[in-house]
């Protein structure tokens, strides 16, 4: 939960559930809470209280709830601490997209707030260390829209080819490769640069085609008149064609 109230913009944190969770005999970690007397060892942990005491001896212990806090409280601290450097290293929403996984009600949350980009977009930093693709919600995020919103300022020359594989295009044609969910990227210019050098995906999906196909919407209406081109494998030709139902005589696949 620290994670996901960083990323609507929480600085402060006044919580006693590590004291209240040790009253009910509640474990804590970064991914959820565990009844200790159901723990036959405790999860991995570095703190002192789980480095000096077996899930057994804690168990059994007559200062257990006071030492249940503790390590409650010393995990908060850790998960806040990791917070703050994540921020410095500019992959918060990485670990806001990891955190929000552990419990359904706070990938809700998660997914709700990312219906707000616009406002996002006016306080996320515009470059980060790095974009990972964890799912279609990654589709959402602000490094993608703010990209789609750039694709306009890319120069073409008097043809538009826009290649999912290495294939170049016509001479004359202006070259875009792609990279989902991003979209078409000048090779010679973006390849390198954040987000397009610095993101991992995994293997193309429908769902971060579809979003990279926002990118060819925003190119084809930044050049009217201007002929497009695209190269694709059958495997992605239904997908493009669907996403692109809106533009469909503004392009032809070759």
């Amino acid at each position: 939960m620290f994670a996901f109230a960083a990323a609507m913009g929480c600085d402060v944190f006044d919580s006693a559930a590590y004291a209240l969770y040790a009253r009910e005999g509640r474990y804590m970690t970064v991914s959820g809470s565990y009844k200790l007397a159901e723990l036959s060892e405790l999860p991995p942990c570095a703190c002192e209280v789980c480095r000096s005491h077996t899930a057994r001896e804690l168990q059994a212990s007559p200062d257990k709830e006071k030492l249940l806090a503790k390590h409650n409280l010393l995990v908060s601290l850790g998960e806040i601490a990791r917070i703050r450097q994540s921020i410095q290293d500019g992959t918060l929403w990485e670990l806001v997209d990891e955190r929000c996984r552990n419990h359904p009600r706070l990938l809700d949350g998660y997914r709700e707030l990312l219906k707000y980009t616009d406002e996002l977009l006016t306080r996320d930093s515009v470059t980060k260390r790095r974009f990972f693709y964890r799912g279609s919600e990654s589709c959402k995020r602000t490094e993608v829209v703010r990209y789609h919103e750039m694709v306009p300022r890319f120069s073409v020359e008097n043809a538009i080819h826009i290649s999912l594989s290495d294939e170049k295009g016509p001479d004359g044609a202006t070259t875009f490769m792609f990279k989902p969910p991003f979209g078409p990227y000048p090779p010679h210019g973006l390849k390198e640069t954040f987000p397009i050098g610095q993101s991992e995906i995994p293997e193309w999906d429908d769902v971060m085609v579809r979003s990279g196909c926002k990118g060819i919407i925003q190119l084809i209406h930044a050049n009217p008149g201007i002929p497009v081109t695209i190269h694709t494998g059958e495997k992605w030709k239904a997908v493009i064609t669907d996403a692109l139902k809106d533009v469909e005589e503004f392009y032809e696949f070759i």
